[in-house]
């Protein structure tokens, strides 16, 4: 079967020599000079935790968006400015400490999917820095 790339006018370039290594994923920065627009990154993060956020307060038993949260708070806490987050913590406060509440009995009595889900709901309240009741 033929392959064509490139045009005429712009050839492939063909490479002649023989490689003795070949680097995969290279290791790359942003250079200094391209600034990151912080309070719009900051905003548009924002928004999207609170979205998520009311999600997760109509479902609070529903692990994936429990566990898809989580995430999400994680990875901002690795940015490279702060978040402002009491929004999140106002609108999942409650669901939290509710359906924990619930969750705690069938948990202890041996109930694993209750366990399951008792637990990434203590995962997310640490990782909002909600106290426990």
């Amino acid at each position: 079967m033929r392959v064509i790339t490139g045009k005429p006018d712009t050839p492939t370039p063909v490479f002649g020599q023989d490689m003795t290594a070949v680097v995969f994923s290279p290791y790359w920065n942003v250079p200094t000079n391209i600034a990151l627009d912080v309070p719009g990154l900051e905003y548009a993060f924002r928004r999207r935790l609170e979205k998520e956020a009311e999600f997760f307060a109509s479902k609070p038993t529903n692990l994936e968006m429990v566990q898809k949260l989580t995430t999400l708070l994680k990875f901002a806490s690795t940015l490279p400015f702060p978040m402002v987050l009491w929004e999140v913590q106002n609108i999942c406060y409650r669901p939290i400490i509710t359906t924990m509440d619930e969750l705690s009995q069938p948990a202890q009595s041996g109930d694993e999917a209750a366990k399951h889900l008792f637990d990434a709901l203590a995962q997310l309240r640490e990782s909002l820095r909600i106290n426990g009741q």
